[in-house]
């Protein structure tokens, strides 16, 4: 089947039959697919873990959990769990639960020395994210969302079902006689991801009269291409970073960019490297203020601000 050539290429030319792996299992069908394909491609890593988060938002995540320790137990696959704390989260709930999680696999396989963790998202998850991120007023860098491939704090992330449908995803689960945990929060219309999945993208689907899918996620690849080649455009200019006490510097006297673009591009990624978070509107003062070469303005966001002095950006708590 198509699904099972897709991960064997993308394990192909990823894998390190060295180093061993880690799979993400959350129970669902997608991530259950990934982990029995993971387990008929061995050669690609050298031993196989399983980390699990039990979120603590419904009373059957407990028995899931032990579910899953059995099942990877059973294929002599070590597991790793992580009970979160409500309690001990602050702000947006799913923000602060995706915060942990991601910290949890990160430490996990830093811990292993596993070359990579592997997640089950699909295309599906790439639609929702590509057409929330639209409808958001996303800067196009951030459209695509999901990668198939991308790194976080040194460990590589892979995505090998990033662009195969869930139904092929369920299909072959059925197909193979297996089993998968159904999260309800996932059909529940209080959460915007469950709307566009169960209503919001059907919606789309039969009212413009095609699977709105496909395109969504051929305007994600395409626009990760056009990122690359504008981020290889602009590496010419970058200008360097210099630090004294709390305030840092980026000079861009010395590396001028030849487009307004560029300058976008070159900005914006500086902000975000300085956790620096730009409005739309703040992102236009600062490239018109260093174009014109305006010496002591200053733009202020969540309690930081940047200076814009004589061609520089000078950051400063």
């Amino acid at each position: 089947m198509k699904i099972v050539k897709q991960v064997k290429k993308f394990l192909d030319h990823h894998g390190d039959r060295q180093r061993p792996l880690v799979c993400a299992l959350s129970g669902g069908a997608d991530s259950l697919c990934l982990y029995y394909l993971l387990q008929k491609f061995r050669a690609f890593y050298s031993e196989l873990h399983v980390v699990h988060v039990d979120h603590q938002w419904r009373q059957e995540s407990e028995q899931e959990a032990n579910w899953l320790r059995e099942l990877a137990e059973s294929h002599g696959i070590s597991f790793h769990l992580k009970v979160l704390d409500r309690r001990q989260l602050k702000g947006n709930l799913e923000d602060a639960c995706r915060r942990e999680r991601l910290k949890f696999f990160i430490e996990s396989a830093q811990s292993i020395g596993a070359q990579a963790v592997v997640l089950g998202h699909h295309a599906d998850d790439q639609a929702e994210t590509v057409l929330k991120r639209v409808l958001e007023g996303a800067s196009f860098n951030k459209i695509p969302g999901i990668k198939a491939f991308s790194i976080q704090e040194g460990v590589p992330f892979w995505r090998p079902l990033l662009s195969v449908p869930k139904k092929e995803i369920v299909e072959w689960m059925t197909a193979q006689g297996c089993e998968w945990l159904e999260d309800l929060t996932n059909l529940d219309p209080q959460y915007l991801r469950a709307r566009m999945r169960q209503s919001i993208i059907p919606w789309l689907s039969e009212e413009f009269g095609k699977n709105i899918t496909p395109p969504l996620c051929r305007l994600a690849s395409e626009l990760e291409e056009v990122e690359g080649y504008l981020n290889r455009r602009v590496a010419p200019f970058h200008p360097l970073r210099t630090q004294q006490g709390s305030s840092v510097s980026y000079d861009f006297n010395q590396t001028i960019p030849s487009d307004p673009l560029e300058w976008k591009i070159l900005v914006k990624t500086i902000c975000e490297s300085e956790s620096f978070n730009l409005s739309h509107s703040q992102l236009n003062d600062i490239v018109r203020l260093l174009c014109d070469n305006k010496n002591n303005k200053y733009v202020e966001s969540s309690g930081k601000r940047v200076k814009i002095d004589h061609g520089c950006l000078i950051f400063s708590a």
